[in-house]
């Protein structure tokens, strides 16, 4: 795959998509190292858990009706799907072999309505865990 600049993802909270209010986007993907080491080893050995996964999102707030901290009040404390698009265009709306789409359900167990200081820029960050696999697509519309 061809590096590419990171400009143009494309990101939904739930049906809403926020990508002109957000400056980040980070996917952590990881799995549990379950120790296996018996007796008499010279080494300690391990197998795969089970996955986790947590998506972090940098936002600039905006209390309008139907933008960043309307579509996260509405989530928060429930559950919602957030939809990544590694697109390669600002206007790419389908995913790709060189640009996929990722679907992440989570648990939207962290919001911050109100943060900033005088003269800066009103941003805030949210990290919420998965209730569920990451699934990777190249087909698909975002």
């Amino acid at each position: 795959m061809a590096k590419f600049i990171g400009k143009n993802l494309r990101v939904k909270v739930g049906s809403t998509e926020l990508t002109d209010h957000i400056a980040s986007v980070d996917v952590t993907e990881t799995v549990d190292e379950i120790e296996t080491t018996a007796l008499g080893s010279a080494a300690r050995s391990r197998i795969a858990g089970l996955k986790d996964a947590s998506v972090t999102i940098s936002l600039h707030a905006d209390h309008d009706a139907s933008s960043v901290n309307a579509t996260l009040a509405g989530v928060f404390g429930g559950t919602a799907t957030v939809t990544i698009l590694a697109a390669t265009t600002a206007s790419q709306g389908t995913a790709s072999a060189t640009a996929p789409l990722y679907t992440i359900p989570v648990l939207c167990s962290q919001q911050t309505p109100v943060n900033g200081q005088i003269g800066d820029l009103t941003t805030f960050d949210v990290t919420w865990p998965a209730v569920g696999e990451i699934t990777k697509s190249t087909t698909g519309t975002f």
